[in-house]
């Protein structure tokens, strides 16, 4: 399938479109995310996670920016397979970017649990789904950062894409091990160098010049 999907020229304007797209929805969900928290006092942002913001006034606009954030991963990972030289794609990376696309669209929609109240069924939905969209999108990340090294026309961008893309990672499990500060804080800092490796992988494909196959 990769090899058939690697011989399909992807046109200029598609890539730069695609780039256009997850910069645009990535912006989007940082905008939103951010105003629903200044709307949000009763909720404590240094101690809440954003998946609290999920829930109660203004948590529907949240799950909108969620879901448009999985739309600009998925365009991000098949942007980026469109710009590469044939010999430089993988299906990996997009794959791991749609997988996490989906995690993210269940994480919006499943409730979480909260403190103070019995587990259920839908906070493990939830949490699981929370836990794999992280995954998959920073593992997506290196994969995708490795694979700019094998294409002459991006490799200088790929020291730079690579060590945000592993201290991410590491990050996650920092997040996911050490409880050394405040949950909520510590997991925003966590989405905050996501977002960044997006808007630079998103603004650089939004800007290339020629990136795609003649």
């Amino acid at each position: 399938m990769n090899g058939i999907l690697a011989s399909i020229p992807m046109r200029e304007s598609t890539v730069r479109r695609c780039g256009g797209v997850a910069l645009t929805g990535t912006l989007v969900f940082v905008a939103v995310a951010v105003v629903v928290q200044w709307l949000r006092p009763d909720l404590d942002w240094l101690d809440a996670p954003l998946s609290f913001y999920l829930l109660g006034g203004y948590g529907h606009v949240l799950q909108a920016a969620y879901v448009v954030l999985a739309c600009a991963l998925v365009c991000l990972g098949g942007g980026f397979y469109g710009a590469l030289r044939r010999e430089a794609r993988s299906l990996a990376p997009w794959s791991l970017f749609s997988y996490a696309a989906s995690a993210l669209v269940v994480t919006a929609l499943a409730h979480s649990n909260l403190p103070g109240h019995a587990p259920t069924l839908q906070g493990l939905v939830h949490g699981v789904a929370a836990q794999a969209a992280f995954l998959g999108a920073t593992v997506a990340m290196l994969l995708q950062s490795w694979r700019l090294r094998d294409d002459a026309r991006w490799r200088s961008r790929f020291r730079f894409a690579f060590a945000l893309a592993l201290v991410c990672f590491v990050g996650l499990w920092v997040d996911a091990i050490w409880k050394g500060m405040p949950r909520g804080l510590e997991q925003k800092l966590l989405i905050a160098l996501i977002v960044c490796w997006l808007l630079c992988a998103a603004w650089w494909l939004w800007r290339a010049r020629d990136q795609a196959d003649e």
